[in-house]
């Protein structure tokens, strides 16, 4: 069983469940997306009854929206988790290799298999004769390119086998260890038996009812046949009394190797049956589970049979299966029958499945496996051999897929596809042979003209095309060519680096005038481009132009004119008439562009006759930086002045004697506009306003406005943030 955290085991306990799942193409792409249904089929037991040595290949069914991704034969990682504590937990379903997929209305859908379909193959052994389980799996492993845990499992001796697929061998090999073979969810090869990891199944977790037998099954008896003898009956060997028994074929199993695997296996009992449950994709097929009835009785059921079944939701089906003991006596079947069905060959289990010695006048033989043969005559209908080596060969009809032979003698030749490597001494006419299609894959001619050639393919990769000078060369995807002297003025196609260009050289073969990254210096001789090669539409963005050079032009000829409908004077679009118009005689000098911050000090009616010392300053409201004026001194009368004294804070932290004092401006503002614009001309600047009773005649407004250049930060002077008076940061700026 997967060991997940306990908060998922808890998780998947409750009624409401909510999985995901996605899909891993090759360890590399992550498939979530268009998942409608995954359904995990896998088995540990492969007989209708209990049995050793089931080697099953689990495959996984998954229907998917339609998609583009390349999926046949590609390596499919399968997850199914949920969502535990605000974080994804998965788990792995297995390892499996995708078969084709089948496209229907949209939908796709594919069956892929575990590594244990891999095993397929031939297994023919360079082992010694006497050798072992451990040895043979090391050497599956590298035929197969399948990894076969070996850890926990001790060398057994057992011949060597020969004659049989890998996967067969693999069988013979659990059964001496009393298990079987599957594969784990990281598709490496396991020899298990069935464990029992305390999950417990109650009535309220599965559907419908607990279907199972009478009674529980139990292993009393293991007969094991291990081959015939001379007169073909069946050798076995056998341990343990009972009517339970259970009985399977290999030519490799001793007596004393049996005994063990029943030591194992006596007193496992089990009941047989079936449920469909709320799904765990922690299950394994070689876990027993608790299954809780209604009644409350408690039965050990092994997970032979495993669905796990995904649309959204997860449900999982269970299935033991298990004859009775009168099952168990009628369904008795010899070594034959148990090959056949276990394996579906045609091939009886004669003296570990090779025949020694056969001696008889008359043998009419279906199927054999033959190692040595060694016949006088021999009259054969049909023959395939992968390799045969025949020193006199006499045939009224042959057909011979490939033939190698270092000479031959042939007088009549009818060939519709003839390869030839060297052919001496043979006159063909059109009287002595007959070729339809002659197929040569290599010639050596001397005299062979572009007439004599009909239109096909040439592969620059295997021949170099070149002028008779040297001045074009064409090899692979690269194009050179080259001057008189053999230097190199041009190329085209696959550069040093891997990287398509096209390069122009100069003389000397080094400097690159023109490549992939585009025109480089000297590339353009002066006087290359005149004037009609520029397009009239043509824009060139000013970063690329020399401002400084064409102003300098202009000044130095004075007699160019630049027109223009409009021309912006700032980032806000504004032209040159728009702001000349916006100009005042109050403001001293011209930016290019500045940033003003005006004090909002329209609060403050300072009549002399009303001049207080108490009056704190105004903070600027509009985002910007803190401008606040105090009043120091003054009574009424007027004879005595009072000063307004302004301040810059940035942080709370007095930041004005970093500002020059001339960028500190003050205006009058009351109902004497005459006197105003006369206070106004003196542009009178400074950290301080001396005032007195003469300068106002009534009730007057000042203002303090603050000019901020360019090359100012007009984000923090110090560095840091503008702020209230409060503390709090200020956002936004008028420009």
């Amino acid at each position: 069983m997967y060991q997940s955290s306990a908060a998922f085991g808890d998780l998947i306990q409750q009624d409401s469940r909510t999985f995901y799942s996605y899909i891993m193409i090759d360890g590399k792409t992550r498939v979530t997306e268009g998942i409608k249904s995954i359904r995990l089929n896998g088995a540990s037991n492969s007989d209708e009854s209990f049995n050793l040595g089931s080697v099953v290949s689990q495959y996984i069914e998954i229907e998917l929206a339609s998609s583009m991704q390349e999926i046949e034969n590609h390596v499919l990682d399968v997850y199914i988790g949920m969502d535990v504590n605000g974080a994804s937990e998965y788990i792995p379903l297995g390892h499996f290799t995708a078969g084709k997929p089948q496209r229907d209305e949209g939908n796709i859908s594919i069956t892929a298999y575990d590594n244990i379909m891999k095993t397929e193959r031939a297994y023919f052994s360079k082992l010694p004769d006497d050798t072992g389980t451990i040895p043979i799996l090391e050497e599956i492993t590298s035929l197969t390119g399948v990894s076969i845990d070996r850890s926990n499992l001790d060398n057994i001796v057992m011949k060597k086998p020969s004659g049989y697929t890998c996967r067969e061998v693999l069988g013979y090999i659990a059964q001496l260890y009393g298990g079987f073979v599957i594969c784990n969810r990281t598709g490496e090869i396991q020899i298990r038996q069935y464990s029992d990891p305390g999950y417990v199944v109650g009535p309220e977790r599965y559907w419908d009812s607990f279907l199972h037998n009478e009674f529980m099954y139990e292993v009393q008896k293991i007969t094991c046949y291990t081959g015939n003898d001379a007169e073909g009956n069946s050798i076995s060997i056998s341990v343990g009394s009972g009517g339970r028994n259970l009985s399977f074929s290999n030519p490799f199993m001793t007596q004393d190797t049996l005994n063990k695997v029943y030591a194992s296996l006596k007193g496992w009992s089990y009941m047989p049956g079936s449920i469909r449950m709320l799904g765990d994709p922690r299950l394994d097929p070689w876990d027993i589970v608790t299954v809780t009835d209604l009644n409350g009785i408690a039965y050990k059921v092994p997970c032979m049979t495993l669905v796990q079944d995904f649309d959204g939701g997860l449900t999982t089906e269970i299935e033991a299966v298990g004859e009775s003991e009168t099952e168990n006596e009628q369904d008795f079947k010899g070594p034959t029958t148990k090959m056949i069905e276990r394996y579906s060959i045609q091939l009886a289990l004669v003296d570990h499945a090779i025949v020694n010695k056969l001696d008889v006048d008359t043998a009419n033989i279906t199927y054999a496996k033959i190692k040595d043969l060694d016949a006088t005559n021999a009259k054969i209908q049909n023959l395939d051999a992968v390799y045969a080596k025949i020193e006199n060969l006499t045939a009224a009809n042959a057909k011979i897929n490939n033939l190698e032979a270092n000479y031959g003698n042939i007088h009549n030749l009818l060939s519709g596809n003839a390869g030839i490597g060297d052919l001496v001494n043979i006159h063909l006419t059109s009287q002595n042979a007959m070729i339809e299609t002659a197929l040569i894959k290599n010639i050596v001619s001397s005299n062979i003209t572009v007439n004599d050639l009909l239109a096909g393919r040439i592969s620059t990769n295997r021949f170099e095309v070149s002028s008779d000078d040297g001045g074009i060369k064409i090899t692979g995807a690269t194009q050179q060519w080259k001057d008189k002297k053999g230097t190199v003025r041009m190329q085209a196609g696959l550069d040093a680096k891997g990287d398509f260009t096209f390069s122009l050289f100069d003389a000397a073969g080094g400097g690159v005038l023109i490549d992939a990254a585009g025109i480089h210096p000297g590339a353009v001789p002066d006087g290359l481009i005149v004037d009609d090669m520029v397009a009239d539409g043509a824009n060139i963005s000013g970063s690329k132009l020399d401002i400084n050079s064409v102003i300098g032009q202009y000044n130095a000829k004075g007699t160019v004119t630049i027109k223009g409908t409009k021309i912006y004077l700032d980032e806000q679009q504004q032209n040159l008439s728009a702001a000349f118009s916006n100009l005042s005689a109050g403001v001293q000098g011209v930016n290019n562009k500045v940033t003003t911050i005006e004090a909002g000090i329209s609060g403050i009616n300072l009549e002399m006759s009303q001049l207080r010392e108490d009056i704190d300053g105004i903070v600027v409201n509009d985002g910007s930086y803190i401008l606040q004026t105090f009043v120091k001194g003054g009574h009424v009368g007027t004879t005595d002045t009072a000063q307004i004294i302004a301040k810059v804070l940035s942080n709370n932290k007095d930041i004005t004697k970093q500002i020059p004092s001339n960028r500190f401006l003050w205006v009058r503002h009351s109902e004497d506009v005459s006197g105003d614009n006369a206070w106004n001309e003196k542009q009178i600047t400074g950290y301080t306003l001396s005032l007195a009773g003469k300068d106002v005649s009534m009730v007057a407004t000042f203002s303090c406005l603050l000019t901020i250049p360019d090359e100012f930060n007009i984000i923090g002077l110090d560095g840091s943030s503008i702020s209230g008076l409060d503390g709090s940061e200020m956002i936004g700026l008028y420009v």
